[in-house]
């Protein structure tokens, strides 16, 4: 064999790498893992999402733009070797932190944790979905926690606007003395309000749930159900009379004004009815006669 042949035995014959460091097959791997590092780097840094890096005391070592931008901070010296006391108010970096001893002691993930946060940039007062797990190195040992926090303060403003108009709802319809109640389209009742249980001698818990038609003397049922059949998408209100039974077990009238909601596709959801007691005028016709 000639002393310029580079042909290796030990590689059946084959040349043998340019270089000796080198083995066969690792620049493709190489190339590879390259590709995958700068495609993650690239989700992350344009992700809406804020996404960051902590160590065992809880300084930051890696923040994404989006973290960047939710902490005022225009670079990622900025903020290296900081921890949320350095940056929040205390009341906020004290249950943050609180937090973060659990999930790097205990090794207990935080799973979408709803938490208020500041925008140090803007100023305004924010809620995040918080989710924060372990860092582990590959003997299993926990050198950190990985951060991810999804901004859903819009959510919880619509969950907010909707808690205050059913308690608006709630104010208005309690405070009347009309009976109200809601029920399904067979005849369930899914609300009551206060005059309403009063009126029957019962707390609103023990008429949730049943039929109403079980406070309607047995003759009277079906007169009610041909009224109610006559609501339609195009006719959703009507207005009727019939009999009750009272606590008593005297039998009593009331006049009902009963609305039904609709779906889209013109499903029967839910009735909302109004009525009140009417036994008197009925008992002066009655004499007048």
């Amino acid at each position: 064999m000639s002393p310029h042949d580079r042909r290796d035995p030990a590689l059946g014959g084959k040349p043998a790498p340019a270089n000796g460091n080198e083995i066969p097959g690792v620049e493709p791997i190489l190339k590879r893992l390259t590709d995958e590092n700068n495609l993650l780097r690239t989700i992350i840094a344009n992700l809406p999402d804020c996404i960051y890096v902590k160590d065992l005391q809880s300084r930051f070592v890696f923040n994404n733009p989006a973290h960047l931008h939710l902490l005022g901070a225009q670079t990622q010296e900025d903020l290296l070797g900081q921890t949320d006391s350095s940056v929040f108010p205390p009341e906020l970096a004290s249950a943050y932190l609180a937090d973060e001893h659990i999930v790097m002691h205990a090794g207990q993930p935080l799973i979408g944790r709803e938490e208020p946060v500041i925008n140090l940039t803007t100023g305004e007062p924010r809620w995040n979905s918080t989710t924060k797990v372990p860092l582990r190195d590959r003997l299993g040992r926990i050198t950190g926690l990985v951060g991810m926090s999804r901004d859903i303060t819009e959510r919880k403003q619509a969950q907010e606007a909707q808690r205050l108009s059913e308690a608006r709802y709630r104010a208005i319809v309690e405070g009347q003395t009309e009976l109200i109640c809601r029920f399904l389209p067979d005849s369930t009742l899914t609300f009551v309000n206060e005059a309403y249980a009063r009126y029957f001698g019962k707390a609103p818990a023990e008429l949730l749930g049943r039929s109403f038609k079980t406070l309607i003397p047995p003759d009277e049922r079906e007169g009610v159900d041909l009224h109610l059949a006559q609501l339609t998408p195009t006719n959703p209100l009507i207005t009727y009379e019939h009999q009750t039974i009272a606590p008593d077990a005297s039998v009593r009238w009331q006049h009902w004004t009963d609305h039904a909601i609709f779906d889209r596709a013109g499903r029967l959801l839910e009735i909302q009815s109004v009525g009140r007691d009417i036994t008197e005028r009925k008992e002066a016709q009655e004499r007048v006669r």
